[in-house]
C-alpha cells in the first residue's frame, strides 16, 4: 500500500467479519476461541491481522453469534462469507477504510444515514446476504471472485 498517506478512518473502528462500522462498545478483541469458531463457521483461516490495512476487531454481536453457534445454538450469521481483505493499492482509490462514508453516524451504526456508503474494489470483497440463503460453498465462491 502506498504509505505515503495514512487511512483517514481508523482501521479499528470497523468490523473484521463484515466490515461495518462498529462503535467502541460494540467492539472486542480477537481470541483463540473467536478464531477458532471463524474456522469453523467459515471454513476460512483469519488473515492479516499484522497489517494495518486490516481491522484487527470484530463486533460482540457477531461474536455471540459465533459463541452460540459453536455452541450448537439455533444461530446463524447473516452471511455466508465474511468480509475478504487484500492489500490495497492506495488510500485514494482501493482503501475501504478511506472510501467508506461515515459522515452522519453517530450514536448507533444500525441507524444509517443515507450518506452512509461501502465500497465495493477488489481489495476487499464485502459480505453478500445473498450467500446465506442461497448455501454457496464458500470456496467455489472464492474462486469465482478471482
Amino acid at each position: 500500500i502506498n504509505t505515503t498517506r495514512k487511512c483517514s478512518k481508523d482501521p479499528d473502528s470497523f468490523s473484521y467479519m463484515c466490515g461495518k462500522l462498529v462503535f467502541k462498545s460494540q467492539r472486542c478483541n480477537f481470541t483463540s476461541l473467536i478464531e477458532q469458531c471463524y474456522l469453523g463457521y467459515f471454513k476460512l483461516p483469519m488473515r492479516n491481522h499484522d497489517k494495518s490495512w486490516v481491522s484487527h476487531k470484530c463486533c460482540v454481536t457477531y461474536v455471540r453469534l459465533l459463541l452460540g453457534w459453536a455452541k450448537q445454538e439455533p444461530r446463524h450469521m447473516p452471511f455466508a462469507v465474511p468480509m475478504i481483505w487484500t492489500e490495497p493499492k492506495d488510500h485514494v482509490s482501493d482503501c475501504y477504510f478511506c472510501l467508506t462514508q461515515t459522515k452522519g453516524i453517530k450514536t448507533n451504526p444500525n441507524i444509517l444515514p443515507k450518506t452512509y456508503f461501502r465500497p465495493t474494489k477488489p481489495s476487499y470483497v464485502v459480505p453478500n446476504n445473498l450467500c446465506q440463503s442461497l448455501k454457496i460453498d464458500l470456496k467455489i465462491w472464492i474462486l469465482l471472485r478471482k
